[in-house]
């Protein structure tokens, strides 16, 4: 939870609201907090018969913040601490750095880093093209 902890800060520095009007007025803090969790049991290594259950409440969730939200940010995308997101898709296989800012969609197998972020085209490459 020490992400989310991160994500908070970023959502107050960046709105200048406290936590409690944040989580009343952000739903993109709530679509992160189910990110932060479905991420948590994906990379669990739970038995079998454990993360069958759990998983199927994760697809239920994460279908449900596509739905209300518009946003999509699966499982398996791997995003660091102090992230905002505003009204975005992210693809599947998405790494973005700690305290980007990004304000565009994330294509398939994309890594996004820098102020103002960028993707990155493998290690060390960058893409011209900046979010």
């Amino acid at each position: 939870m020490s992400k989310f902890n991160s994500d908070i800060k970023k959502y107050k520095k960046y709105l200048g609201k406290n936590t409690l009007v944040l989580f009343f007025t952000q739903l993109g803090l709530w679509a992160l907090l189910l990110y932060r969790i479905n991420n948590a049991i994906y990379q669990s290594g739970l038995p079998r018969l454990l993360n069958k259950p759990l998983f199927l409440l994760c697809a239920l969730s994460q279908k449900w913040i596509e739905i209300i939200y518009g946003t999509s940010m699966p499982h398996s995308v791997c995003i660091g601490s102090g992230f905002y997101i505003g009204h975005l898709q992210l693809a599947y296989k998405v790494k973005i750095g700690a305290n980007v800012v990004v304000v565009e969609n994330v294509t398939d197998n994309s890594n996004v880093v820098g102020v103002p972020a960028y993707i990155m085209k493998g290690i060390g490459k960058r893409f011209n093209e900046k979010l």
